[in-house]
């Protein structure tokens, strides 16, 4: 009844706030596909306004060892917010060298990719 709840708010008033409520919910309750999902659609709402939405995203991608989509999430953040200490410190925890090269600007809502299942991992 939660997730229902979580899915009528966020499509009554999609905001990245509401996304990032309904992701942490399902997260935490083991539900990867449908968090990445609700992750997507915060990172989509988010634009350029704010690095809080990839910032919680990479996290976690990186938890579920997703390190492809976690830099993805990095590289935006990092250009909305450069030299973001935390953003820096998720860089490195996956390996990458932070700096102005790995800065992306995110894609119009339009252009994400559709959320690619989790291989069980």
């Amino acid at each position: 009844q939660l997730f229902t709840f979580l899915e009528r708010q966020a499509d009554a008033t999609p905001t990245t706030p509401q996304f990032l409520r309904q992701a942490r919910y399902l997260a935490m309750a083991g539900e990867a596909d449908n968090a990445n999902v609700a992750y997507i659609k915060a990172m989509q709402f988010a634009g350029d306004s704010s690095p809080q939405p990839f910032i919680e995203a990479a996290r976690f991608y990186v938890a579920r060892r997703d390190n492809d989509s976690a830099l993805t999430a990095l590289q935006y953040a990092n250009y909305v917010d450069p030299g973001n200490a935390e953003v820096y410190a998720l860089f490195r925890q996956i390996g990458v060298v932070p700096g102005p090269s790995q800065q992306v600007p995110p894609p119009d809502p339009g252009k994400y990719p559709a959320p690619r299942p989790y291989n069980g991992n």
